[in-house]
């Protein structure tokens, strides 16, 4: 079974569970994203345990991927009681519009993919694959407009480059780490796709820009 079967295979299977807890919502959630947190807590520390400062990594760990799993719960729950059903809709749309980045990245850079965008901490990342989640992105926001509190199809397209972006940035700041450590995957947990923290890497990296957004927006624009 070759590599990309065992991907497609694994996301038909995973896919539908996570989607549906999402649907759950509620402590169905919050459980998912704790299990979520603690294995790739426990796949941090397996990459990083050959450093002779491990406790540092351990806790820069912690705090990068423990502060974006609290923001992922704190909106989940915060649009909770709104309109009904906006509560699955808004968690949905982050996780597919991520998937599609991934998507769009993959498909681009094995087809078109030559010119390498840091080949020293990720060899195989191209800009054209960093092109192809940008429209994958866009595609899925602007197919979406009508839910969200901007529509414009430029703002759209926009905020799509801006996730396929920080989302690019998070798997190179992982392929970082790994590379730094000798590490192929961070675990083998998922055929195909290598750990849980390899699929997520761009899920944390955008929850953190989310939670800087929002700060922005508070303290600075008032919002």
């Amino acid at each position: 079974m070759n590599n990309l079967t065992k991907r497609i295979l694994s996301a038909i299977t995973l896919a539908p569970i996570v989607l549906y807890i999402i649907y759950i919502g509620g402590m169905a959630f919050n459980i998912m994203v704790a299990i979520a947190f603690a294995i790739m807590i426990w796949e941090w520390c397996r990459m990083t345990k050959a450093s002779p400062r491990k406790w540092a990594w351990w806790i820069s760990g912690l705090t990068y991927i423990g502060w974006a799993c609290i923001c992922l719960i704190f909106l989940a729950s915060s649009i909770a009681t709104t309109e009904k059903g906006y509560n699955f809709i808004i968690i949905f749309l982050i996780f597919i519009t991520i998937w599609a980045v991934d998507i769009g990245a993959y498909i681009a850079g094995k087809t078109f993919g030559k010119h390498k965008i840091a080949p020293k901490i990720s060899p195989n990342k191209t800009w054209e694959g960093l092109i192809g989640g940008m429209i994958g992105a866009s595609i899925i926001l602007t197919s979406f407009g009508k839910i969200l509190p901007f529509n414009a199809i430029i703002t759209l397209i926009i905020a799509g480059c801006v996730t396929a972006i920080v989302a690019q940035s998070g798997d190179f700041f992982e392929s970082w780490v790994k590379r730094k450590f000798g590490v192929k995957d961070s675990s083998n947990i998922i055929p195909g796709h290598g750990g849980l923290l390899d699929r997520l890497d761009g899920l944390l990296a955008i929850m953190w820009g989310l939670s800087i957004y929002f700060l922005v927006m508070t303290l600075v624009v008032g919002r």
